[in-house]
Protein backbone atom coordinates (compact mmCIF):
# COMPACT_ATOMS: atom_id res chain seq x y z
CA UNK A 1 0.00 0.00 0.00
CA UNK A 2 1.40 3.80 -0.73
CA UNK A 3 1.41 6.63 1.31
CA UNK A 4 0.68 9.78 0.00
CA UNK A 5 1.10 13.10 1.66
CA UNK A 6 -1.08 15.74 -0.43
CA UNK A 7 -1.17 19.20 0.08
CA UNK A 8 -4.24 19.89 2.04
CA UNK A 9 -5.42 23.82 1.80
CA UNK A 10 -8.87 24.76 4.30
CA UNK A 11 -9.80 28.24 4.34
CA UNK A 12 -6.13 29.93 6.47
CA UNK A 13 -5.22 26.41 7.34
CA UNK A 14 -2.61 23.72 5.82
CA UNK A 15 -1.87 20.32 6.65
CA UNK A 16 1.89 20.05 7.52
CA UNK A 17 2.99 16.35 7.65
CA UNK A 18 5.85 14.62 9.44
CA UNK A 19 7.93 13.25 6.98
CA UNK A 20 7.70 9.75 8.28
CA UNK A 21 3.97 9.49 8.13
CA UNK A 22 0.81 9.57 5.19
CA UNK A 23 -2.48 8.66 4.18
CA UNK A 24 -3.51 5.71 1.32
CA UNK A 25 -4.81 7.91 -1.29
CA UNK A 26 -8.43 6.47 -0.88
CA UNK A 27 -8.60 8.53 2.29
CA UNK A 28 -7.58 11.71 1.14
CA UNK A 29 -10.67 12.74 0.43
CA UNK A 30 -12.21 11.27 3.27
CA UNK A 31 -9.84 13.70 5.36
CA UNK A 32 -10.60 16.94 3.34
CA UNK A 33 -13.91 16.67 4.39
CA UNK A 34 -13.23 15.82 8.25
CA UNK A 35 -10.87 19.20 8.22
CA UNK A 36 -13.45 20.93 6.89
CA UNK A 37 -16.17 20.37 9.11
CA UNK A 38 -13.73 20.14 12.22
CA UNK A 39 -11.81 23.78 11.10
CA UNK A 40 -14.67 26.41 12.22
CA UNK A 41 -14.92 24.70 15.83
CA UNK A 42 -11.04 25.64 16.37
CA UNK A 43 -11.32 28.96 14.29
CA UNK A 44 -13.06 30.41 17.28
CA UNK A 45 -10.80 33.03 18.20
CA UNK A 46 -11.97 36.14 15.50
CA UNK A 47 -15.70 35.11 17.37
CA UNK A 48 -14.56 35.64 20.73
CA UNK A 49 -13.13 39.38 19.92
CA UNK A 50 -16.79 39.97 18.35
CA UNK A 51 -18.34 39.61 21.94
Amino acid sequence: MYYYMPKIEIRNYYLKWNESYGIPQKEINELKKFLTNVIPFFDTRNERGKQ
